[in-house]
Order: C-alpha cells, then sequence, then structure tokens
C-alpha cells in the first residue's frame, strides 16, 4: 500500500505538489521581495492563491538579474521568473527596462497552478519536516514537468537546502510509506504542518 498524503502529491523523495488558483498577482519589480530581505529584488510576482482554505497563502517568484558594471548580461537569480513564464507558454520577452510587459501578469488571473514544496531539514525536537517552498510555479496538469525541473536544478545544486530522505544524512526520517518523518503520521494534519501552505 502506498502512504497516504494530504493536499497534494508525495512520492517518497521529500517533494510535495500542491495546487492552487490564481486569485490575485501583485508586481514587486525594484521592492524587497519578503520583510526580511536585504535588497529590492530586479523583477518579480506575488501569486495569491485559492487553495480551498480557510486562508490565501502568498508565492513569491522573483530574483536578480546578471549585471557588468549596472548592465544586464543575463537572468541571474530571476531565472524563476522566466522559467515561470515559459512554464505557462508566455513567449516573448521583458521590456526595454527589462520590466514585465503590460497585461503579462493579469493573464495569470483564475489560471490552474502547481507549486513544489520539499524537505529541508528535520526539527531536532519534534522529529517533523521542515519544508521549503520552491520559487517555480507550472500550470496544471503538468507536475511531472515541474518534478523534472526540480531534479535539474537540484543537480545544479539549488536550492542549496533541499534535503533527499534517501540520502543518509537525513537520520529519523523514513521514505518508505510515502514519507515522513519518524514517528509522525503518515497523514499530514490540515494545520502548519502541511506541506507548502
Amino acid at each position: 500500500m502506498a502512504g497516504l498524503t494530504f493536499g497534494g502529491t508525495n512520492d517518497g523523495s521529500g517533494i510535495f505538489i500542491n495546487s492552487g488558483k490564481v486569485v490575485a498577482i501583485r508586481n514587486i519589480s525594484g521592492e524587497k521581495p519578503f520583510e526580511k530581505a536585504e535588497n529590492p529584488c530586479d523583477i518579480g510576482m506575488v501569486f495569491k492563491l485559492e487553495i480551498g482554505k480557510a486562508f490565501q497563502p502568498e508565492f513569491v517568484v522573483s530574483g536578480k538579474f546578471k549585471k557588468e558594471s549596472d548592465v544586464v548580461t543575463g537572468w541571474g537569480s530571476a531565472l524563476c521568473v522566466k522559467q515561470t513564464l515559459q512554464n505557462f507558454g508566455i513567449e516573448g520577452g521583458l521590456d526595454e527596462n527589462n520590466k514585465f510587459p503590460d497585461k503579462l501578469l493579469e493573464s495569470f488571473l483564475g489560471k490552474e497552478v502547481l507549486t513544489l514544496s520539499y524537505v529541508r531539514g528535520i526539527d531536532a525536537t519534534t522529529k517533523k519536516a521542515l519544508w521549503g517552498r520552491w520559487n517555480i510555479l507550472a500550470p496544471a496538469g503538468s507536475e511531472e514537468k515541474l518534478r523534472k525541473q526540480f531534479a535539474h536544478s537540484v543537480k545544479r545544486g539549488y536550492p542549496k537546502d533541499y534535503k533527499n530522505p534517501e540520502n543518509d544524512s537525513m537520520a529519523g526520517l523514513s521514505s518508505g510509506n510515502g514519507f515522513h518523518p519518524e514517528g509522525a503520521p503518515a497523514v499530514a494534519s490540515p494545520s502548519e504542518d502541511q506541506p507548502g501552505f
């Protein structure tokens, strides 16, 4: 029998796929993507998602361009923005100032999306998994593509805090029954413990 999951799909790899619907989107280019961020991002967007719960989580996709002498030469850490746009089949480019073209962000409203959460460690006290959220979105129905993108990114060293439960360094985590921390129930509670949201 496969392990039980709650709120998304989990294959025992410490990766959890959630789905939601975009109900709002905001351009945060030039702003700090998070309250505790030291610097503003060059380009970014915040998605508000309807997930069928009493709250609507926000999902940030942002980064800084690669620059030489203040001239943009590549995507840099904003590659997540490019990959998200490509995942939704959006073609073209940014405007001459490397900003989102008019109406581009509005095109996401109402779309069904997938997000990916991953194990980033284990709490030493509770023995529960600590979860991180990958900053790339994909359209509903492209779960396998999102997993492959994440695996490719992990091979390149990002996200740096991903911990594969198959790895011996993750003592205390079990992957044999749908992945869950040792001693914790196989079914996540619909609370703050739920991966991703």
